[in-house]
């Protein structure tokens, strides 16, 4: 669903449950955000964004599959 933040998540070898302890969160919460069952807050949006320490903005690190495609 995200293929920026997935692709983000590969290169520095981050899992989903790294993730979540991370910013707080439930793994399977994060898992369903990620899956697009529910949507990301802007805090968690930055929460993500700080801990994988990337150079993206919030918006490319976000991007939708189907967003890309347009």
């Amino acid at each position: 669903m995200y293929p920026n933040l997935r692709a983000e998540m590969a290169r520095k070898n981050v899992t989903l449950s790294w993730l979540a302890d991370q910013i707080g969160m439930n793994v399977s919460t994060l898992s369903e955000k990620m899956n697009g069952k529910a949507k990301f807050t802007l805090d968690e949006a930055k929460k993500i964004k700080k801990a994988l320490d990337v150079n993206l903005s919030i918006d490319e690190l976000f991007e939708k599959e189907e967003d890309s495609c347009k």
